[in-house]
């Protein structure tokens, strides 16, 4: 999906922890929740579903110019709770995941938890990213 990312990496070929600073460095890798961002990213970094969807909503929300300003989901959930099970309210990705569920770049597995730790296969990541063009 190198097209997807040149604005990020340049036209250059660049090694993989490199274009992996330089994503990082984009804030793609920011939670919009919690106002943190990833520590150690490289090659050896495990994708979990989370941090993927984190990633994805950036990627989208950045390509609409809303990067800055995000939609937030929680805030319509605040008196009812969130809607997946083993997404708490409070989750640093809860926005991402829900916006991406929304937007089905991702999906609930079993329609009712998103299993943020569960590692996302290289062809489910390649197939999300595939949706937000």
């Amino acid at each position: 999906q190198g097209d997807l990312l040149y604005k990020y990496t340049g036209s250059k070929k660049v090694e993989a922890n490199q274009a992996l600073r330089q994503i990082k460095n984009q804030g793609l890798f920011y939670s919009i929740n919690s106002w943190t961002d990833v520590e150690a990213l490289t090659q050896e970094t495990v994708l979990t579903r989370s941090l993927a969807a984190r990633f994805l909503w950036n990627l989208y929300n950045d390509r609409r110019g809303t990067l800055g300003n995000p939609p937030k989901y929680s805030h319509q959930f605040v008196s009812l709770g969130s809607p997946i099970q083993d997404v708490p309210l409070g989750s640093p990705d809860f926005d991402a995941i829900l916006g991406c569920i929304e937007k089905e770049f991702m999906e609930l597995p079993d329609g009712m938890n998103f299993y943020p730790e569960n590692p996302m296969s290289g062809m489910d990541f390649s197939e999300s990213i595939k949706r937000i063009r």
